[in-house]
């Protein structure tokens, strides 16, 4: 059985290409410029990425996610 090894890098491009998804996708939209909107409350990111409340913690416990 081989090992694979994810790195802080591995993680870094994944959270940037999840967020670029998110961006994409996301109805919080501005009528004005048409960008996404800065940040989610934490009901609307679960929401959308389709997870639990534990596991958006854990996202934010090993860094994956950064939150204010």
């Amino acid at each position: 059985m081989k090992l694979k090894v994810i790195t802080r890098e591995n993680l870094e491009i994944f959270k940037k290409k999840l967020f670029e998804e998110i961006r994409k996708y996301s109805p919080y939209m501005r009528k004005s410029a048409q960008e996404p909107t800065e940040w989610l409350k934490s009901y609307e990111g679960r929401k959308l990425l389709g997870i639990s409340t534990s596991t958006l913690q854990n996202l934010w416990l090993n860094g994956a996610l950064h939150y204010q």
